[in-house]
């Protein structure tokens, strides 16, 4: 009993499973209490700094988490990790509507005392949440459907009589942004025509861009700028 008081259990199994999905490449997220323990930071930074000299006092290498606000996250190529405090419960029914084949499970303690909520996200999942899919109309008036990451097309390489593009378009951040599209398309986001720039909050946003007449255009391309900086 006396070594069991020296350590928090929650603290230890969490920094046990970060080290894990760290050492795997794996992304992982932490609920705000988890996110701020002790243990944990000098446990990863131990860890880390040894292998690559990296000073993660500084710049964390698992990121924040508030499953309420946060959703979804970004697609990075991996599967992601969760670890959630046991009082988010009753959110992983609001987590499953955007990631419906999460793993969740309440992990115990010598089966009877609850440490935290595991939640892992299979990639394809965070992909598909930000994927664009396309709708390509040819001149014979055969469709070709393809999920793409965005729109960036030169047209050269197919005969495309119109194209339309469906999806969403994540921000991290709430602020002015803009659109520079090539190739005459129409955009439009959550419902709304665009047509200058405009105040965005953080999330997901319905995204819908629309050439018309592809024929006549050598590329179709759409880039947008953050409050920050450019990005495509």
């Amino acid at each position: 009993m006396g070594v069991q008081a020296g350590f928090n259990l929650t603290e230890n199994r969490v920094a046990e499973q970060v080290l894990l999905a760290l050492e795997s490449d794996t992304p992982v997220y932490l609920s705000p209490r988890f996110y701020d323990f002790s243990p944990l930071r000098f446990l990863v930074y131990g860890a880390v700094k040894s292998k690559t000299g990296h000073n993660t006092l500084d710049d964390r290498p698992y990121r924040l988490a508030r499953p309420e606000q946060d959703l979804p996250v970004p697609d990075t190529g991996h599967d992601a990790l969760f670890l959630l405090d046991t009082y988010y419960e009753p959110v992983m029914d609001y987590f499953r509507l955007w990631y419906p084949g999460a793993d969740i499970e309440k992990v115990y303690w010598r089966d009877e005392v609850p440490v935290y909520i595991r939640a892992r996200v299979p990639q394809s999942e965070l992909a598909a949440i930000q994927s664009l899919n396309a709708r390509l109309t040819r001149a014979d008036g055969g469709v070709e459907e393809l999920v793409v990451s965005g729109v960036d097309e030169i047209w050269p390489q197919r005969e495309v009589a119109s194209a339309e593009w469906n999806g969403s378009l994540r921000l991290e951040h709430s602020g002015d942004y803009d659109f520079v599209e090539q190739g005459g398309l129409t955009v439009t986001v959550d419902g709304q025509l665009w047509t200058g720039h405009r105040f965005l909050c953080s999330g997901l946003h319905d995204l819908q861009v629309v050439q018309p007449d592809s024929s006549r255009q050598n590329v179709a391309r759409l880039s947008w700028r953050t409050p920050m900086a450019w990005k495509r």
